[in-house]
């Protein structure tokens, strides 16, 4: 039988039980996504992330915060556009929100970040709840704070306006682009893919899933431009 040596214990990350959003730019921190829900540890050993006196920013967390931006105002002009279509929702028998689509409030681990960044604690679920618990005729989440997949979520049985598709489609490239900067695992979240030229020729540039352009080398750098802070 062995042990581990005595030395090596203080290297080893323990999980924050609280953590804060500044957690999601800290160089002590490591962000992962564990079974679809945010794991962060802390190589200070730090339980507890709030007003942490060991934080210095490793740079992430300008860009961070204004990919939230968007996403708030992604999340506000969807409902904005959605209330014109004036669906009939407390009585629609296939509602989104119970059946088939949800099974649970949907709260998943880039839900997470982005109620850290915004100071926001995120809303505790009964354990074994088979519904989401914030639909009673209809939501009763404040537009900002509603999970991201019901944002994406596109129901078949109102019209869609064009605006509601670019919203749609905005939230998930904004969720994954915030994914991949507080996790820092920028290829596995945007993908890395050659840039060929209609006639298939290799351009030697990198595009992600969405077909933007990004150097893996430096992959804040298109989102600094692509958020404004450029």
């Amino acid at each position: 039988m062995t042990t581990a040596s005595p030395s090596t214990a203080p290297g080893r990350r323990l999980a924050v039980l609280q953590p804060s959003g500044e957690c999601l730019s800290c160089v002590h921190g490591r962000v992962r996504m564990v079974k679809e829900r945010l794991k962060i540890t802390c190589a200070r050993r730090r339980r507890s992330g709030i007003d942490c006196p060991e934080y210095v920013d490793d740079g992430r967390s300008e860009v961070l915060h204004a990919i939230v931006r968007r996403l708030r105002r992604t999340q506000t002009g969807y409902r904005r556009v959605f209330n014109v279509v004036q669906p009939d929702c407390p009585n629609c028998k296939e509602n989104c929100c119970t059946r088939p689509f949800l099974k649970k409030t949907p709260f998943y681990g880039e839900d997470s970040i982005y109620y850290l960044l915004i100071g926001q604690p995120l809303p505790d679920i009964p354990p074994g709840a088979d519904h989401c618990i914030f639909f009673d005729r209809g939501c009763t989440l404040p537009s900002h704070l509603r999970p991201h997949v019901c944002i994406e979520y596109k129901c078949p049985f109102v019209p869609q306006p064009r605006q509601i598709d670019v919203l749609g489609e905005r939230m998930p490239e904004d969720t994954i682009y915030l994914l991949s900067v507080a996790t820092q695992e920028y290829a596995g979240w945007r993908g890395s893919y050659p840039r060929t030229t209609d006639n298939g020729l290799p351009t030697g540039e990198t595009v992600d899933r969405f077909q933007n352009v990004w150097n893996p080398e430096r992959p804040l750098d298109d989102l600094r431009e692509r958020y404004g802070l450029t």
